[in-house]
């Protein structure tokens, strides 16, 4: 699992509250690697972003698996310091992200790339 306090851990925890889910946690970690590494030497399971394992997935190195009628959702948010107006990077990566948000790789669904739904 994602270290407690991190806002990934915070989704997961309170996924396992509203299910009355239970987990035994053998190991928290900040490391998504670390996480993917113990899962690939068979240590357990690992809830993480899709992102972080979708090259695996592919390969056939690890197994992702969607909880039927449950989404995960992690907000993010820049943060700059304060100002009278919005630095002009802040307005170029906000611009960037709009044109490649359609093009960003979410979990997918049913059973493609060794996916089951």
């Amino acid at each position: 699992m994602f270290e407690v306090g991190s806002g990934t851990r915070k989704v997961i925890d309170q996924f396992f509250a509203t299910e009355k889910i239970e987990p035994t946690i053998v190991m928290d970690t900040e490391n998504v690697e670390i996480i993917k590494a113990m899962v690939k030497t068979g240590l357990g399971i690992g809830i993480v972003p899709y992102q972080a394992i979708a090259r695996e997935v592919k390969a056939g190195q690890l197994f992702c698996a969607r909880i039927e009628g449950h989404e995960l959702v992690r907000e993010t948010g820049w943060v700059y310091a304060r100002a009278n107006r919005v630095p002009r990077i802040v307005d170029e990566l906000l611009l960037a992200f709009d044109a490649v948000r359609g093009k960003l790789r979410l979990a997918p669904r049913g059973r493609a790339d060794g996916v089951m739904g």
